[in-house]
């Protein structure tokens, strides 16, 4: 069954996606996410804030960042946070270091700060791909290593969706056992509707991911000979948007969601989260949005069962035809 209208004038979109991921539709399941879990001791305080006290359901762990530890702990200590890996291979710190990733980066251990060059080395240098597919194995044992159950994977500033870290990843989920993958998708007419920001790098970043989207998509369809249920949501928001997913965006975008299996990220505590609602230097407005009232009410007038990633995969609602 195809997919039904889930934000206005995306048709366009959402029907690409119908033909990729066939599924029965009449459910509303939100996944709410928060990115860069474990940077510093300042997000690991607003991801847990933004669980307790609001909306978010689920964070992304970076495994090479000074908090890890301690947002490790803090997962343990919050059992119904669903918690997945933040694969990092541009701009953020490198678990293997410079000594053994020369090629990919700096001497500071951190990756390329632009992801476009890093995007572009990664496919045409057999040596810096071979590094960062070391650097993704010892990121996804160390988050083995943890304990903590596999809720999904994505990749910070969406690298993961490089063809090439893609089919690596692939075969990495299954060696691990994790399914569940975020695809970035959202539609840009429905984003100025909402009276998001103006056209920019964000903007621009979204139609590449486009343009590698439905290939990533059609890898995972060509995976299903191996009987593995690979799931995506139906849409995923929050790259139009990023660092500035504001309470009336952000409760506007829910209310004008139709059925389906949705995710909306946001990287509440990180320094560039704007600030221009702050009341003092731990409130950004990514975290302010996450616990707001008006935010919370609006997932529930809109009839949307929050989520995490494994218990929208396990919903009796997807049917077997999932990817």
């Amino acid at each position: 069954m195809a997919v039904e209208s889930t934000v206005d004038d995306a048709s366009d979109v959402i029907g690409s996606t119908a033909k990729l991921l066939p599924y029965v539709a009449a459910m509303k399941l939100l996944i709410v996410n928060a990115d860069d879990f474990g940077m510093t001791a300042r997000v690991n305080a607003a991801v847990i804030s933004s669980h307790r006290s609001g909306v978010l359901t689920s964070a992304s762990l970076m495994t090479a960042e000074v908090a890890f530890e301690q947002a490790v702990s803090l997962a343990r200590d919050n059992a119904d946070l669903g918690v997945g890996l933040h694969l990092a291979l541009s701009c953020d710190r490198s678990l293997l270091g410079h000594g053994r990733l020369t090629a990919i980066t700096r001497r500071d251990n951190r990756f390329h700060k632009n992801p476009a060059f890093a995007g572009l080395l990664y496919a045409l240098s057999g040596t810096a791909f071979r590094q960062a597919a070391e650097e993704m194995r010892a990121q996804f044992q160390r988050f083995s290593d943890t304990g903590l159950p596999w809720s999904h994977v994505d990749g910070h500033q969406h690298m993961h969706m490089h063809p090439r870290v893609w089919r690596y990843m692939l075969g990495l989920c299954a060696e691990y056992g994790v399914y569940r993958l975020r695809v970035p998708h959202e539609p840009l007419i429905a984003h100025f509707r909402l009276r998001g920001d103006g056209p920019g790098i964000n903007t621009a970043g979204l139609c590449m991911l486009r343009a590698i989207r439905r290939r990533n998509l059609a890898e995972l369809d060509r995976r299903r000979a191996d009987g593995v249920r690979w799931f995506v949501c139906d849409q995923s928001f929050g790259t139009l948007q990023s660092s500035n997913m504001n309470t009336a965006y952000v409760e506007a975008l829910i209310g004008r969601l139709g059925d389906g299996t949705f995710e909306i990220y946001a990287h509440p505590g990180t320094a560039y989260a704007r600030r221009s609602q702050r009341k003092h230097d731990e409130i950004d407005v990514e975290h302010a949005a996450l616990i707001s009232t008006s935010v919370r009410l609006a997932v529930t007038a809109a009839r949307f069962r929050l989520c995490t990633y494994a218990e929208a995969a396990a919903s009796e609602q997807c049917s077997p035809g999932r990817v």
